[in-house]
């Protein structure tokens, strides 16, 4: 029996979970699964490639049996007229189904095509691949590498249909349940379909998200209280959780401590740049440190009092992302510009990937961002404006929504901070979005042109940078740069992508970019999904790692005088060599430490 039999029930037969799949559906995924090969931001891994073109061929399949139950339809009403009308002779189009032999051979054919296009694909495909890697500075995969999305493309394949199977079976079984009412069999259909859609609903809106968030939060709490094996409770001042602070050590979590205790001191600053350095300080609240963020952010306005942040010439607000990261390596690069005469604070606010977050609630970071925000805002302004240091705020990723809403936040006082830097912001900012609105006309949305007066400006790269920082025109009184690569697809993931061309696919080419990259209904959104996957799993300069472009964007924003290619390459130069030992899941801190191990913390 085909799949089309099974959907509409014209024999009256109950649906089986394993039977024949439909000839149409076949063919037309086998047409559309090329598409799963086209390129997108960024190279994908076999595993990641067969999962885009496994969906993808389930969508044509489905369009195929669409189209199988279309023609029947039309050909069981109108075939006599269709085929007088072509032919001059009444005739029925043929009905496979009845034929068994035939039909059995033309779906192995069909089956047969499936896999030979998926294959053909994989091998046409492994050019485009190499092509775009190298134009990343990434090795480029060898042929077999992508031999491995052929199993994985059938599996997901069959897997999706299967499911479908169970939803029709289901269907079928709640028109059984209505079978001695009053409705007609068309009302009976759409009612056991409406029953089944609306329980996949209630299944997918709330018993999944729960299972799945309890499970994510369990392994994310655990994760949050275990702390790197390499680190110890500082031993200065001028960090929270050192002497004096209020802040216990046990109460940072996994980010906050690594934070803490990651970064140079001022000896190590002055051993590298050959400047007098000042203590640098940090300061964090972890979710242990305050059942509330009112908590946490008080315990850091006093850590600030307490280290007389006031006296510092500049102080940095980090709201962070979902887990609680604060990336090390802007802060690095703030303390570098300043040799170390800075006050950075931050606090935490979940222990959800900043992904898993937006999807449970897209403005997670506002409120507790703006509470921190707001907060330091008002002790700063609290200091004699000739007294005060410059005020900074640094947002990445989804802490780029909690630096835009702090922003916001300070705008209806009549006073801004002396610059705002973000970094790979997602697609849903409402700010960036109204920014990219305006721009000016003919500007693209990867680079949008902003009014020469206004104090907001966009860039893709380290050089772009570099430009808009000569720009006279730009933040006389304040500076806001967003720095957004063209490969970034947490920059560019929409759920718009499932249905409409983004500006952005539709412009010119921009840098990092394949010539032949275009929309696709359905498939696009697909392929920038999976991209988000290894978002951060590329070398500098391209997809969602911005590291190589952190002393230029801060030399911009903070309109540092330093900025001729040779004291740039200098900057960098001391830069790389403070990250050396340091970065984002590694680091060792020295004077930091006590002198022997006994104190070192283990995953608890």
């Amino acid at each position: 029996m085909s799949e089309t039999t099974t959907v509409n029930r014209e024999e009256n037969e109950k649906p089986k979970l394993l039977t024949a799949y439909d000839t149409w559906g076949l063919i037309v995924a086998a047409i559309v699964v090329p598409t799963a090969y086209s390129p997108s931001l960024l190279p994908r891994t076999w595993i990641i490639q067969g999962l885009v073109a496994g969906v993808v061929a389930v969508a044509g399949y489905m369009l195929g049996i669409g189209l199988h139950m279309l023609w029947t339809a039309i050909m069981s009403r109108w075939g006599k007229q269709i085929s007088e009308l072509l032919f001059g002779v009444a005739a029925k189009a043929p009905n496979w189904t009845r034929h068994h032999q035939a039909a059995a051979w033309t779906q192995a054919g069909a089956m047969l095509l499936l896999v030979v296009v998926v294959a053909l694909s994989v091998l046409g495909s492994v050019s485009q691949q190499r092509e775009q890697a190298r134009e990343l500075d990434m090795a480029p995969p060898g042929p077999w590498h992508f031999l491995g999305t052929i199993p994985v493309t059938l599996l997901v394949w069959l897997g999706l249909v299967m499911a479908f199977r169970v939803m029709n079976l289901w269907a079928y079984q709640i028109t059984e349940l209505l079978e001695h009412t009053p409705l007609s069999s068309g009302t009976k259909s759409v009612v056991s379909w409406v029953s089944v859609i609306l329980a996949l609903v209630l299944i997918a809106g709330n018993v999944v998200p729960y299972v799945g968030v309890t499970l994510a939060e369990r392994y994310f709490v655990e994760r949050n209280d275990s702390y790197r094996q390499d680190i110890w409770p500082p031993e200065v001042s001028e960090r929270a959780a050192g002497p004096g602070s209020a802040i216990s050590w046990d109460g940072l979590g996994y980010e906050g401590s690594r934070f803490v205790a990651d970064g140079r001191t001022a000896a190590q600053l002055e051993e590298v740049t050959g400047r007098p350095a000042t203590e640098p300080i940090r300061l964090y609240a972890g979710l242990g440190n305050g059942d509330t963020m009112e908590e946490r952010v008080d315990l850091i306005v006093d850590e600030l009092v307490r280290t007389d942040a006031a006296s510092r010439e500049a102080v940095l607000i980090m709201p962070v992302t979902g887990t609680g990261w604060a990336n090390p390596v802007a802060a690095q690069a703030f303390e570098l510009l300043y040799d170390g005469d800075t006050a950075i604070a931050s606090a935490q606010y979940g222990v959800l990937p900043s992904a898993l977050s937006v999807v449970l609630d897209r403005n997670v970071a506002e409120g507790p961002s703006r509470e921190l925000v707001t907060a330091i805002s008002q002790w700063w302004m609290e200091i004699p404006e000739d007294e005060r240091p410059e005020l900074y705020i640094y947002g990445e990723s989804l802490g780029t929504q909690g630096a835009e809403s702090g922003l916001m936040s300070m705008w209806p006082a009549g006073v801004l901070p002396d610059g705002m830097l973000l970094i790979g912001p997602p697609q849903g900012n409402e700010v960036r979005r109204w920014f990219i609105e305006e721009r000016v006309d003919g500007s693209p949305e990867y680079r949008p042109e902003q009014p020469e007066a206004s104090g907001i400006r966009f860039a893709i790269d380290a050089d772009d940078i570099m430009v808009r920082a000569e720009d006279p025109q730009w933040g006389t009184e304040f500076r806001v740069m967003y720095v957004q690569h063209p490969t970034d697809p947490v920059v560019w993931w929409s759920p718009a992508l499932l249905y409409s061309t983004p500006d952005w696919l539709e412009e010119p080419v921009a840098p990092g970019r394949m010539d032949n990259l275009s929309w696709l209904p359905w498939v696009t959104f697909w392929q920038v999904t999976a991209d988000l996957s290894g978002a951060a799993a590329v070398p500098e300069g391209y997809g969602h790692n911005y590291a190589d472009a952190m002393v230029e964007a801060w030399v911009a924003v903070t309109a540092d005088p330093r900025t001729s290619p040779e004291e740039i390459d200098s900057l960098n130069d001391e830069f790389w060599a403070l990250m050396e030992q340091q970065g984002p899941e590694k680091g060792h801190v020295d004077e930091l430490n006590p002198a022997d191990g006994s104190e070192m913390q283990v995953n608890r």
